[in-house]
């Protein structure tokens, strides 16, 4: 009986039981659509990816369409949170996807200065060559 409460009272004094891992409260990412419309949607995108790449443009091809709903675009329906997520394969896209927090950070500071579109086309732009 005492070694299973030593160990136990070992467990919660280590760094495991602590979780000394930062973990964010929201989601990481930027906007696209409409903030608070009725459907929302999380989509992941691997800067380094060229299928990322084609849907991203799809997407934002279809946000520009008009909707089923009368007088709505299809970006006034959809509140959409992007985040970036690292495929293992792809050997470069950890390196250009490292400026992201950053970026968010200036946005998230003044509206007027949000980028993530603007380095996610440019990452795309170059995805097959180093930046």
């Amino acid at each position: 009986m005492k070694t299973s409460i030593t160990v136990a009272a070992l467990m919660l004094a280590s760094p495991i039981a602590a979780n000394s891992v930062p973990i964010s409260s929201k989601v990481p990412g930027w906007k696209m659509g409409t903030v608070g419309a009725p459907i929302k949607m999380n989509l992941f995108y691997d800067l380094g990816c060229p299928d990322s790449r084609d849907a991203y443009y799809a997407w934002q091809k279809m946000f520009a369409e008009d909707s089923h709903v009368s007088g709505k675009k299809y970006s006034d329906l959809i509140d959409m949170t992007v985040s970036t997520f690292v495929l293992p394969y792809h050997l470069h896209s950890w390196t250009v996807t490292k400026a992201i927090p950053y970026l968010q950070d200036v946005c998230e500071a003044d509206s007027s200065k949000c980028f993530m579109n603007s380095y996610s086309e440019l990452c795309w732009e170059h995805w097959n060559t180093d930046l």
